[in-house]
């Protein structure tokens, strides 16, 4: 049997699909991944390595004073029971900046070479990109993972 859209359910369609793409549209930050690579030979290990770089960026007034990136390699054991940290950094921040009309920009890069070890079937860089308001707090943020790179041994 076929059915028709009442009027009312395809304005609550079209009022949602609004709704939601205005959102979107008036952040004013942005979060990209700029550099993800996974390379299997090389490296300072023989082992290949993982290339992740992020940027963040604020797009006029937004009441943003900074942001700070904590980033992580994570890697997968073998039985595959989930991805566990090998290695952490400490927080990175930006400079200060004004909450004015100009545009601001943050980026990391990391590198990070496997050294063949075989409890570590995989690996993948992680980055918790925030933005912070030095009045308001946080802002924004947003998890950002790379590529699963299968590097450990056969």
């Amino acid at each position: 049997m076929r059915r028709k859209l009442s009027a009312s359910s395809v304005l609550a369609l079209l009022l949602t699909v609004v709704i939601v793409a205005s959102t979107f549209a008036t952040s004013p930050f942005r979060f990209r991944e700029l550099r993800d690579v996974c390379t299997l030979s090389g490296g300072d290990h023989g082992f290949g390595y993982l290339v992740f770089k992020v940027r963040v960026r604020e797009l006029g007034t937004s009441g943003a004073n900074y942001f700070r990136i904590r980033s992580r390699v994570q890697y997968k054991d073998p039985d595959g029971n989930g991805w566990f940290t090998l290695k952490a950094w400490d927080w990175v921040y930006s400079n200060p900046f004004p909450n004015n009309s100009n545009d601001h920009s943050f980026e990391l890069r990391r590198r990070f070479d496997p050294d063949g070890t075989p409890d570590a079937s995989a690996h993948r860089m992680w980055m918790r990109v925030q933005v912070w308001s030095i009045s308001s707090g946080l802002l924004s943020e947003k998890i950002m993972t790379g590529q699963t790179c299968v590097t450990g041994l056969p």
